[in-house]
């Protein structure tokens, strides 16, 4: 219960007896602003196995590794940019988002790679992948500026993989 409780405060902010870490390769506050500003947001986004014609091959909440040596998952994104956002694209013609990779260790989740990726029009299609291992893995998308961008409600996503 405590390694569940620890994983949860670090995304709720709620007690459990333990502060959640302030350094960066941790994951940071999930209770971001459902209105981000700046007009960059998720319209739809999954965690996939391959990518076909810029579509994902979506998969649930876990994942079967087919090996013991890891997989490579990728997580795919639909993006819509109006207001701000859309000044900087018309501007200097992509805005770019960070796709974040987080894996629990002990309790808790650590940063295990930041990628960034390009966003060229009003609406746009892109994914990232990340060779992972077994074990409970989180995706957070950040605009530029380090702000969330959410899928309506929800600001980050998780998968089990599972051997």
């Amino acid at each position: 219960m405590r390694r569940l409780c620890t994983a949860l405060s670090l995304l709720t902010l709620v007690g459990c007896g333990a502060s959640p870490p302030v350094d960066p390769p941790f994951l940071p506050v999930s209770h971001a602003p459902l209105n981000v500003p700046g007009g960059l947001r998720l319209v739809d986004a999954s965690f996939a196995t391959q990518i076909h014609d810029r579509q994902p091959a979506r998969v649930s909440s876990s994942l079967s590794m087919p090996t013991s040596e890891g997989s490579d998952l990728s997580f795919w994104m639909e993006l819509a940019c109006t207001g701000l956002c859309y000044q900087r694209l018309a501007a200097k013609g992509q805005v770019i988002v960070f796709l974040e990779w987080y894996k629990e260790e002990s309790g808790l989740l650590l940063k295990q790679a930041r990628t960034p990726l390009n966003v060229k029009g009003s609406r746009w299609r892109t994914w990232g992948t990340k060779h992972v291992s077994v074990g409970n893995w989180v995706a957070v998308v950040r605009a530029g500026d380090a702000s969330w961008v959410c899928l309506r409600e929800q600001c980050h996503f998780s998968i089990a993989v599972q051997p």
